[in-house]
């Protein structure tokens, strides 16, 4: 049996996090955070293997973020969840690999998952 794998969620909305971690506990190990900044302490400490980012919060985008643990932690998958924002700052970061996929918001269960298992293999 494959150990589960360990994913970060990183959003400074405290009912998504909790959300998406009632959501998916069963099937990963999940870390949440609202502090984008400690973001990439996390992904060193609990060998993250996927990490999920907000693209709207303070302080740092989750492009910034994302950008951070692609310079420190390259084989570390990284996508990214998105209402309505810079669609021109994604798709720039996508293209240069900094960002593996976009999520809308509000987001569906099933369309993450496949998105885990394409991004986690």
């Amino acid at each position: 049996m494959q150990a589960k794998y360990n994913i970060l969620y990183i959003d400074d909305e405290a009912d998504n996090l909790m959300a998406f971690k009632r959501l998916f506990r069963r099937q990963y190990n999940i870390f949440i955070t609202e502090n984008a900044v400690e973001a990439v302490d996390l992904v060193a400490k609990h060998q993250i293997d996927l990490v999920l980012s907000d693209y709207k919060m303070p302080k740092l985008t989750g492009v910034e973020v994302l950008q951070q643990v692609s310079e420190n932690f390259p084989k570390v998958s990284r996508l990214i969840v998105t209402g309505f924002e810079d669609v021109d700052v994604i798709r720039a970061a996508t293209k240069n690999g900094v960002v593996q996929a976009v999520i809308n918001k509000p987001w569906d269960a099933a369309d993450i998952v496949k998105l885990f298992q394409q991004n986690l293999s």
